[in-house]
């Protein structure tokens, strides 16, 4: 298990929240060994 640093928004505003998701995703893509799902296609999918 890893303990990241803590991430903060870089405001108040949906844009901001939209941000420190998109900042927490990476972070822990980083470090699980998984694939983006986001960056697999259903042909991707249908192959494994």
């Amino acid at each position: 298990m890893v303990i990241g640093s803590p991430l903060w928004p870089d405001g108040a505003d949906w844009p901001a929240a939209m941000r420190l998701r998109n900042t927490a995703r990476a972070e822990i893509l980083h470090y699980c060994g998984e694939p983006d799902a986001r960056r697999t296609t259903h042909r991707d999918a249908r192959r494994a």
